[in-house]
């Protein structure tokens, strides 16, 4: 065997596909018993489509998502039915302010903070990233601006969409790098039909109708290594040789499966002190829409909300439709439990103060609480320059992926463009 890949989310999947696109004996390995990691996705008995979460695919056609499929001769099919964006502020919705002129005529921003706000913009698009990786976005707009709090609010929106609610402690190099991408793109999202089955499911169909294997249920409990070479994989069923393991899952649980002392220091301790954010969810069915609006986002609260079924009906059955609540824990609480009912009730405390009623119309529920829902928090010091590189093991053989390593793009779409620097990667290294 050529290659063993770890894990069947995101980037496990996109990398399978890719290297056996090049020509490798691929075995990808999933310790569940369905793919998709934190983007798994399935249809109940009732014909409702359900996920882990909700998925989409930042700067649609242009976005790392894209180009995975894109270097795969295949594409992603998204939704046509577009509904704009919402912007939950102080209690009440607004039409998020999402450009300049949105920015200039928005009721929550006054007069010369709308000004202010566009200054703002202006010069986040100018500069350089790079600069910036290390600093918050808060650091960002005092370094350049006198401080006015309806734009220091509006700073919370800004970080919130790639998914860091507060800017006192979003990188403002990842931000910066995000508009700039999506001053470009043709549209900002795309969300896939049928929801992320059809990616996965198309990943999954790449690997295995190329040759390559996809294993369901099999757990690795070891990567082994012989002078500083990766020779292979024991699992819970057997043992496999490979000449090369791909590990596509967040990088602190890579240190159960290689002892720390063959690993870099850097890397151990990026993995011990690895922040992820954790979420609660709540899913509804109702036979109305409870809102006929595209994504809304808190701002100055971790919020968000999703009305897939509007855009795809296909995701439920005729006459019942979705609806999709989030409240992001707070950072380094989401295992606990009381946080975790205190959380819930702040997320049932806003979703009735913004659809006042709606829950006496809800048919039926699901909650689930979300350990991990982004991999890494894009605080600066996890920012991209911090993460480790996708050979940083030290380890000839064994590479990294997913959205804990640095690679472009912000949330789940790291793990695509990881996959691709991978798949690259292993390309160049096993062809010497």
């Amino acid at each position: 065997m050529e290659v063993i890949v770890i894990g069947g989310g995101y980037a496990g999947l996109s990398t399978g596909a890719l290297l056996v696109k090049k020509g490798f004996k691929v075995i990808l390995l999933e310790k569940k018993q369905i793919l998709g990691g934190r983007a798994m996705s399935f249809r109940d008995d009732e014909g409702f489509h359900r996920e882990y979460g909700q998925h989409s695919h930042r700067l649609g056609e242009d976005g790392p998502a894209y180009a995975v499929f894109r270097a795969l001769g295949e594409k992603i099919e998204f939704v046509e039915a577009e509904y704009p964006p919402g912007c939950y502020y102080k209690g009440k919705l607004y039409p998020r302010p999402d450009s300049p002129m949105k920015l200039l005529r928005s009721p929550i921003l006054p007069f010369r903070a709308g000004i202010q706000a566009v200054r703002v913009l202006i010069k986040m698009i100018r500069s350089n990233p790079e600069q910036w990786f290390d600093k918050t976005v808060k650091e960002f707009y005092r370094r350049h601006f006198s401080p006015i709090p309806e734009v220091e609010d509006l700073l919370d929106l800004f970080s919130f969409t790639i998914m860091v609610p507060k800017a006192d402690y979003c990188s403002a190099g990842e931000l910066i790098d995000f508009l700039r991408r999506a001053l470009r793109a043709k549209r900002k999202a795309g969300t896939p039909k049928g929801g992320s089955a059809q990616v996965i499911g198309k990943l999954h169909s790449i690997i295995t109708t190329g040759g390559g294997e996809v294993r369901l249920g099999e757990k690795v409990k070891e990567i082994r290594v012989k002078d500083n070479q990766v020779e292979g994989v024991e699992t819970d069923r057997q043992s496999y040789s490979a000449r090369a393991v791909v590990f596509a899952a967040p990088v602190r649980e890579l240190l159960e499966l290689v002892s720390p002392e063959l690993l870099p220091d850097s890397l151990v301790n990026f993995a011990r002190n690895l922040e992820s954010t954790s979420s609660i969810i709540l899913e509804w069915i109702t036979e109305e829409p409870i809102a006929q609006s595209g994504l809304i986002l808190g701002m100055g609260v971790p919020f968000w909300a999703h009305f897939p079924t509007i855009e795809d009906p296909s995701l439920a059955p005729a006459g019942k439709h979705l609806s999709v609540f989030c409240w992001m824990m707070e950072r380094g609480k989401g295992s606990d439990p009381e946080h975790q009912k205190e959380s819930e009730k702040k997320l049932r405390e806003h979703i009735e103060n913004l659809f006042p009623k709606a829950s006496e119309k809800v048919l039926d529920e699901r909650k689930i609480i979300v350990p991990v829902q982004n991999g890494a928090l894009l605080k600066p010091k996890q920012s991209r320059p911090f993460r480790p590189k996708i050979e940083e093991t030290g380890i000839r053989g064994l590479y990294l992926a997913g959205d804990t390593v640095s690679a472009g793009g912000v949330s789940g779409d790291i793990a695509f463009s990881s996959a691709l620097l991978v798949a690259e990667k292993i390309s160049r290294d096993l062809s010497l």
